[in-house]
């Protein structure tokens, strides 16, 4: 028996000595000695998995077992997620089944990376230079086509050379996935086709032609490439089209709906992707205090495919959106005032109450204060009140601006801040955020900008 167990123990130790050891050796030419970071993307970021010290401007990295194939990055800071220094430098790359080589002259990185041994960086690198000269020329290529005279000959030998180019970009896509089948690299790219936009669009034609057709030659379908930073600029990109400069915040939203729809529309039924695809949206539209369309999207997409932590918080917050929609009754709200006065909005004699969370550190805040009280002290109706909340974490903070600004309408603060009673009844997730009352504190409006405000009170 103990031979037999001595047997398996030689055989494993043979086969861990003989499995593949990947490794990344970098060499960074006027590199200081430093510590260095490897991040590796998943969930729609990078997050720090290892750091070593680099000497003389050389050092490695160990790709472990368990990590999948996808983008790294070599930091030569400790990236901090919630505060990413502009121009640090970084090299991403791809890491698959390979031991490769990086080199690259620490002043310059981004114009001196290259890699030794690595097929998958080869590749991608062919793309990214050619991209980057493609999107160079169509540059240029776009403004002279909407603006060149069409009956001049030198217009048709444009619109033919638009038209090469992008078939060009297409066929490179296509050969390069042909050539190199089973590489990450070239399932990252075919992520990046596009459909072919006629040369004689208008820009305004344009852009509703890459709505109808944005997805067709590449659909948010391929899980592996969750770990790569593909479909969230992908997603992005899309949102742009829908963007408009004119449009009120309502106006956006409504717009944005109708963009996720035909985003959704375009992604496979893997539930790790749609889990991430709705994810990033109910993020990103949070981040802008899109409160309708995060109910949109929890009420329509959150299904049984999405089950993480993320969803679940995004449905509780949905519901706290609910209760504070228009037509429900909106919670008393007791606190103090600047002269230690307690003050409650159900004794606020008006017909109508503007109620404004806000804090002193929030910038959109403190650009709508100078423009709050004009419009209050000149504008105002007689039969509307204006009931400031700030939610200051330091209370002093918020006592300077009283007395420096002074201002005009009911201006209280919530010592909790963000935990606050006045908060959470409100559902506070971001400043400024408004609530526009009627004597019995039912919401009529939930006005993003003054603006807006006008906007409302002129219907009442």
């Amino acid at each position: 028996m103990m031979k037999v167990f001595l047997k398996v123990v030689v055989l494993m130790m043979s086969l861990q000595l003989n499995a593949q050891i990947l490794q990344m050796e970098v060499l960074i030419q006027g590199l200081p000695d430093k510590m260095v970071f490897l991040s590796h993307y998943e969930n729609g970021g990078y997050h720090l998995i290892d750091s070593t010290m680099a000497v003389n401007g050389s050092f490695y990295f160990v790709k472990d077992p368990v990590m999948p194939d996808g983008m790294y990055r070599l930091d030569f800071q400790r990236p901090d997620p919630a505060k990413k220094e502009a121009g640090a430098p970084y090299i991403e790359c791809i890491w698959s089944d390979e031991s490769f080589t990086v080199y690259a002259d620490y002043r310059d990185i981004a114009g001196t990376v290259s890699f030794d041994g690595s097929e998958e960086n080869r590749v991608l690198g062919r793309f990214r230079e050619y991209e980057n000269l493609y999107e160079r020329k169509m540059n240029v290529l776009y403004p002279l086509i909407d603006r060149y005279p069409e009956k001049d000959t030198f217009y048709a030998g444009a619109s033919d050379h638009f038209m090469s180019l992008q078939a060009e970009r297409d066929s490179l896509i296509l050969g390069l996935s042909a050539d190199h089948p089973g590489l990450f690299a070239t399932r990252l790219i075919r992520a990046y086709r596009s459909p072919l936009i006629p040369a004689d669009m208008q820009e305004s034609d344009r852009v509703t032609f890459m709505k109808e057709h944005y997805f067709e030659k590449a659909l948010l379908d391929d899980p592996a490439l969750l770990y790569a930073p593909v479909y969230n600029r992908r997603i992005i990109d899309y949102l742009m089209l829908y963007r408009g400069r004119d449009y009120s915040f309502t106006e956006q939203e409504e717009t944005f709906t109708e963009a996720v729809d035909i985003i959704m529309a375009n992604v496979s039924g893997d539930p790790d992707l749609r889990s991430f695809v709705v994810e990033y949206l109910l993020d990103g539209f949070r981040s802008f205090g899109m409160e309708k369309i995060q109910t949109y999207i929890v009420d329509t997409y959150a299904d049984e495919t999405c089950t993480t932590d993320a969803v679940a918080l995004a449905e509780q917050r949905v519901e706290g959106y609910r209760k504070m929609a228009e037509g429900q009754v909106a919670e008393d709200i007791m606190v103090r005032d600047a002269d230690r006065q307690l003050q409650r909005l159900s004794e606020v004699d008006a017909d109508y109450t503007l109620v404004l969370f806000w804090a002193t550190y929030c910038e959109h805040c403190m650009e709508m204060m100078p423009e709050l009280q004009a419009w209050y002290r000149e504008e105002r109706p007689g039969n509307l009140e204006v009931f400031t909340v700030s939610i200051d974490t330091v209370v002093a903070d918020w006592q300077r601006f009283s007395e420096v600004f002074d201002p005009s309408w009911i201006n209280t603060h919530e010592p909790m801040g963000w935990e606050g009673k006045s908060a959470e009844d409100y559902n506070i997730y971001a400043t400024p955020t408004m609530f526009l009352l009627d004597r019995e504190r039912r919401i009529i409006a939930r006005p993003f900008t003054l603006r807006e405000l006008r906007r409302e009170i002129r219907r009442l």
